[in-house]
């Protein structure tokens, strides 16, 4: 398995960077991946599938988009991580040739994979979505916003309902159904490694900061 450095952007084989050195928690290098995979899905494919559709009247759109590429995720990771965007660049020069060949060019979705590597417009505009959704998606628009909430949802009924099928051998029944939403409701579950990586994140603009003054 390969891991990229939440601090320089290294590619390596643990968790511990060959080139920087830093080191990352198993638990906070889970979470920035869940969170680079979520940015991905909702924050930039469904955004601007729904700011298409917003343009022609109304935001109606309702299907499942494909899954992001790894190299997608390194890239979001990076972002979240607070990677400067010489350094993602840097990375997705590095990974052109490997998405290029994996992606077939012919399937519309994994097409807008390759124009993110190929168009820096769309690589900036890939950043900042990933960054507005990582922070809340504030000064969106607020149908944009309960769209990708409304898929957000989604998703995760249709998981909680598959989970409670595989395990209870039967469907999920109107009380059932308010469990699962209450539960999500109340989750503070991945809480504390969000506090971790903040920290890891102001440690990071802290050493930057000194840097820039010596």
């Amino acid at each position: 398995m390969e891991y990229i450095c939440l601090n320089c952007g290294q590619v390596n084989s643990t968790l511990e960077c060959t080139h920087c050195g830093h080191t990352s928690s198993e638990k906070v290098y889970e979470y920035v991946m869940e969170q680079a995979h979520r940015a991905i899905r909702y924050g930039y494919f469904y955004r601007r599938e729904a700011e298409k559709a917003k343009e022609h009247d109304g935001v109606s759109i309702h299907y499942s988009l494909t899954t992001p590429a790894n190299g997608l995720e390194w890239i979001a990771t990076l972002v979240i991580s607070g990677v400067s965007y010489d350094i993602i660049k840097y990375l997705v020069k590095k990974l052109y040739s490997y998405i290029k060949s994996k992606i077939n060019p012919n399937n519309k979705d994994e097409e807008k994979v390759i124009e993110i590597f190929e168009k820096e417009e769309e690589l900036q505009l890939f950043v900042k979505y990933t960054k507005e959704f990582h922070a809340g998606l504030k000064d969106v628009d607020s149908k944009i916003i309960d769209y990708i909430q409304e898929e957000i949802n989604a998703d995760y009924m249709g998981k909680q309902t598959g989970d409670f099928l595989s395990k209870e051998h039967r469907v999920p029944n109107a009380q059932d159904l308010l469990k699962i939403m209450k539960d999500r409701k109340n989750s503070d579950i991945d809480i504390h490694y969000r506090e971790e990586l903040q920290l890891f994140l102001d440690l990071k603009r802290q050493l930057s900061n000194r840097q820039t003054k010596s």
